[in-house]
């Protein structure tokens, strides 16, 4: 049996019943394509993590709610769709595999700038087939190069949410594209309170007492004011 073959055979641990009610609660229909990802990630996930340290969650249960469930759930408070999504800060590559693995019509950028955690997101979007419309690249937010159309979305959940930090995300952002966050209560308000932008209803993540997806877009003619002490770093 190949490497890819095991990698893709289902484990006891994680069933496809087990996927199905451990995502139920997030409301968002999952494809049987979804559930043989889920299946595959994880197994890589884990191997990968006895020698890089890509998560702290090691638990498969509580992967699959904590990484799986709220990285598709922002789809929906988003409305994610289609287009051209950049997601900084990608480690792991949550929220960004599993929105790819969701949505057929989109392509993302992976931004991560640690060489070993780039080396896994590589082959990730390799097992998982997703080459053609994932690219990985190691670098940081603030030594990307805009991308020459923009991005309709830009997403992160392990970057600390500045206003530079926003900054440098609307650079990226085409007209009316929204950026896509992933933030604890505590923060909520501070970030929300960043000027320069309009921020949609933030939807409490199923099962979380304090975290939340925000998403919000540059109000029209302003401009995020700069940080005097400096960029947001990972």
């Amino acid at each position: 049996m190949s490497r890819k073959d095991e990698l893709a055979k289902p484990t006891s641990v994680m069933t496809e019943a087990i996927i199905l009610a451990g995502l139920k609660p997030f409301g968002i229909p999952v494809p049987a394509s979804f559930v043989t990802g889920v299946q595959t990630y994880i197994r890589l996930l884990l191997s990968w993590n006895e020698k890089v340290n890509l998560t702290s969650i090691r638990e498969p249960n509580e992967i699959l709610t904590r990484h799986f469930g709220e990285s598709i759930f922002g789809t929906v408070v988003a409305d994610i769709q289609s287009g051209d999504l950049l997601d900084v800060g990608s480690g792991a590559g949550f929220p960004a595999l599993p929105i790819a693995m969701m949505l057929n019509d989109l392509r993302l950028t992976l931004l991560e700038p640690n060489s070993k955690k780039a080396a896994f997101l590589h082959e990730a979007s390799r097992e998982l087939g997703l080459e053609g419309r994932v690219k990985i690249v190691k670098a940081r937010l603030e030594a990307y190069e805009a991308h020459a159309n923009g991005f309709e979305f830009v997403s992160s959940r392990a970057v600390r949410v500045t206003r530079e930090f926003l900054r440098l995300c609307k650079e990226q952002l085409r007209l009316q594209g929204k950026v896509v966050l992933w933030v604890g209560g505590g923060s909520l308000q501070e970030v929300q309170g960043i000027p320069g932008w309009h921020w949609l209803k933030a939807e409490r993540i199923p099962g979380s007492s304090g975290r939340f997806v925000l998403a919000g877009v540059p109000r029209a003619g302003s401009a995020v004011p700069r940080e005097t002490s400096g960029s947001a770093r990972k």
